[in-house]
C-alpha cells in the first residue's frame, strides 16, 4: 500500500492511499484540513502488517515469517518449519496470502483475501495441505486480522 501527499498551501493537504493493485484499480484520495477533525471513518487506516508488527513487537522485515508461524495449524508447527525447509514451493500460497493480508486495511478486504486463500486451497490441496492440514489457518489469520483491526480503528489519532 503506497501514499503520496501534496500541498495546495493555506492548510490544505491531499492524501492519496492507493491500495493492493490487485484488489482495486482506483485511488482512495481524502482531502485534510491543518487542525480540522474529521470522522474515523476518513482517517487513514493502518495496515494489518503494521498493526501485527506492533502487536507481537517485530520489524516489518519479519512479518511473514513472524505471522506465518502464528498462523499455523497448532499441530503443524512442528513439522512445517522443516517441510518448508525441504520444499519451499509447498508453502507458496501460504506466504501469497500472508503477503496480500498484510497490505488489508479493513475487513472486507480481509474477507476476500480469505476467500482467495480458501479457493487456492481447494484447487491446490493436496495430501499435506488438505489432508494433514500442515499450512495456515485461515480462520486464524482471520480472527486475528479482525482483533488487530479492530483495536487499530480504536486507537487511531488524526495525522496519524
Amino acid at each position: 500500500m503506497g501514499s503520496a501527499q501534496v500541498s495546495f498551501g493555506k492548510g490544505a493537504t491531499v492524501f492519496a492511499w492507493v491500495q493492493s493493485p490487485r484488489r482495486f484499480r482506483h485511488q482512495n484520495v481524502i482531502c485534510v484540513r491543518a487542525g480540522a477533525r474529521y470522522p474515523r471513518s476518513r482517517m487513514p487506516k493502518q495496515a494489518f502488517q503494521e498493526l501485527f508488527c506492533r502487536r507481537f513487537d517485530c520489524p516489518p522485515s519479519e512479518y511473514e515469517r513472524r505471522a506465518f508461524r502464528e498462523c499455523l495449524y497448532a499441530h503443524a508447527r512442528f513439522l512445517a518449519p522443516i517441510l518448508r525447509k525441504m520444499n519451499a514451493e509447498l508453502f507458496k500460497p501460504d506466504l501469497s496470502f500472508l503477503h496480500y493480508l498484510g497490505e488489508a486495511t479493513d475487513m472486507r478486504e480481509v474477507r476476500a483475501n480469505m476467500a482467495d486463500f480458501q479457493d487456492a486451497n481447494s484447487r491446490r490441496g493436496g495430501f499435506w495441505r488438505k489432508s494433514l492440514k500442515i499450512r495456515v489457518s485461515g480462520r486464524k489469520a482471520g480472527r486475528l486480522a479482525r482483533e488487530l483491526l479492530a483495536r487499530g480503528r480504536e486507537n487511531r489519532v488524526p495525522g496519524e
